[in-house]
């Protein structure tokens, strides 16, 4: 519940771990996240076999609840121990019989998928999902003994949107049930799979309208579709592609010859990537707030820039007001870049703009932390902010970066800008001031 409560309020999405191994579990309820957030139980996780053990005698064994954007994965089982329950239900014959726990509950969950892991020997049914909406079970393993009683596999009720793709049902009662109020519902063997090639896409040409064509066709579908992009090499001029119905996974074989640039945009999250290229690994644009990029490596061209990552860049002179807020780089690795860390307000390449007047766009709530590696260019860390609008709220922490050249010591530069330091900075950031704000 620790784990659920600090990752379920992370605004990036997050991964809790259950590892390999067996695990006891008494009894848990789940509820909310704020950003998508992963579950992933690799071992076995059990319950106590004696339900008077349970804390709560009315609840479930396991319940989440209110979350968007959730996955359940990892090849783990969920194992209810059931057999002793078995013998005591009386249920067929009692009304009054004591209530057993279900091993998963699922309630006002949604665009949500359940896949890879196993569900057994549950007391009562294996799985409820109540009052949700686009949730997928896919690869989803539900085993009880024939005669266990009253075992139904997954329990629908009020639902929209539900599908149960390529699983493995074998218990003692009902599948799968479907409860009152509850619409279109696919059950089936595998997702259905796009290939552009399909759609008139040829290695060397732009694919670009092949894509959208697959993309239309899949994105329609009510039910997992995969769009796949062959091995070879594929020209991409530019897509937009929009909206989706049921889970779409665009699996890509080959090399896609394009640049992705990032501009205007809110929440984006760049995280366990590597980017290898000629120029910034990632460049931010204008108007972009809530960006955050963590455990990435980079090179060998530029480092971090807001205007171009590897650094922030924004040209003087220029007339928009605007802002770039909320930036946060973590635990990148720069492997000989040049200007590894930028924030660059002067920025004017090739001299093709005008210097009358400086930026008017303001930068705001950067963190910068846990930047290591290699750098070929003796100017390390640049923080060059507008003399019109400094730069606010700068963190600076744990920088340790190592000069490959020969062209004197490795310096950084800052002007308009007062950062916070935090942990170690190797070189010392800011230790001379260019011009104070």
């Amino acid at each position: 519940m620790d784990a659920w409560k600090e990752a379920s309020n992370s605004t990036s999405p997050s991964i809790i771990v259950i590892p390999r191994g067996t695990w006891s579990l008494s009894q848990v309820k789940l509820i909310g996240n704020k950003a998508p957030l992963e579950l992933q139980v690799q071992g076995t996780v059990q319950t106590n076999p004696k339900t008077c053990q349970l804390p709560n005698k009315d609840g479930e064994w396991i319940t989440i609840n209110y979350v968007n954007y959730f996955t359940l994965c990892g090849g783990g089982v969920f194992d209810g121990q059931g057999q002793e329950a078995w013998k005591q239900n009386d249920c067929h014959k009692n009304r009054n019989c004591a209530k057993l726990p279900m091993n998963l509950s699922f309630n006002f969950i949604n665009n949500s998928i359940i896949r890879d892991v196993t569900t057994k020997d549950s007391k009562n049914f294996h799985v409820n999902c109540i009052s949700s909406h686009n949730v997928t079970f896919l690869r989803f393993t539900i085993s009880a003994p024939g005669d266990s009683p009253n075992t139904d596999g997954i329990h629908l009720g009020r639902d929209t949107m539900i599908n149960v793709i390529d699983s493995v049902i074998q218990t003692g009662d009902d599948c799968v049930s479907i409860g009152d109020e509850t619409k279109e519902v696919r059950i089936q063997n595998g997702p259905v799979t796009y290939d552009i090639t399909k759609y008139g896409a040829k290695p060397g040409a732009d694919i670009s309208q092949a894509l959208m064509d697959a993309w239309k066709e899949a994105s329609n579908s009510t039910s997992p579709s995969t769009i796949v992009i062959p091995r070879g090499t594929w020209s991409l001029s530019q897509v937009k592609l929009i909206g989706n119905k049921a889970p779409l996974e665009l699996q890509v074989q080959g090399t896609v010859q394009a640049n992705p640039k990032t501009g205007r945009d809110t929440m984006i999250n760049v995280i366990d990537s590597v980017i290898k290229t000629g120029d910034d690994c990632v460049s931010i644009g204008d108007e972009t707030k809530v960006v955050r990029i963590q455990n990435v490596t980079c090179g060998p061209g530029h480092g971090i820039s807001v205007g171009s990552l590897g650094g922030v860049k924004t040209w003087p002179s220029a007339p928009a007001q605007l802002t770039v807020s909320d930036l946060h780089f973590e635990d990148l690795i720069m492997d000989n870049v040049s200007s590894p860390i930028i924030i660059d307000q002067e920025y004017c390449p090739h001299n093709l703009c005008k210097k009358d007047r400086p930026s008017s766009i303001k930068i705001t709530n950067v963190s910068i932390k846990n930047v290591r590696g290699t750098t070929n260019s003796a100017e390390a860390v640049t923080l060059i902010c507008s003399s019109l609008k400094p730069c606010e709220n700068v963190e600076v922490g744990d920088v340790d970066l190592t000069y490959n050249g020969n062209q004197g010591p490795i310096t950084t530069k800052c002007s308009n800008v007062k950062p916070k330091f935090v942990g170690k900075q190797n070189p010392p950031v800011c230790a001379t001031t260019a011009k104070s704000a």
